[in-house]
């Protein structure tokens, strides 16, 4: 049976500083299969080099990014279309709504809701 593969987006802007934080709380939970999409909706920071080091360490993040900032839908939809699971969840990069739920959402999911 293969296993279902989950695509977390995560649209990012102006998040140089910080991250790192949202990147460990996202890979610290026990999922199956899944990669990291972080969207960079056009930061006029650093916000996209540290997307980069985070995709050399990990195979499993990927980044884009936007030419200007055309927002958070903008970004979100930018990854659903880049995203290869099966299902997926969207988080916002500060952490309003803890990385925590990703894994509830995804058992939800397996269970078919």
């Amino acid at each position: 049976m293969k296993i279902p593969l989950v695509s977390v987006i995560v649209p990012v802007y102006k998040a140089e500083k910080w991250l790192h934080r949202c990147v460990d709380s996202i890979l610290a939970q026990t999922m199956e299969d899944f990669e990291l999409l972080l969207i960079d909706d056009g930061s006029t920071d650093n916000t996209f080099a540290e997307i980069e080091k985070a995709a050399k360490k990990y195979p499993w993040v990927n980044g884009i990014i936007f030419s200007r900032n055309f927002g958070k839908e903008a970004a979100i939809f930018a990854g659903l279309e880049e995203a290869k699971g099966d299902c997926a969840v969207i988080l916002d990069c500060d952490l309003q709504f803890p990385a925590e739920k990703i894994l509830e959402m995804y058992s939800l999911w397996k269970d078919g809701f």
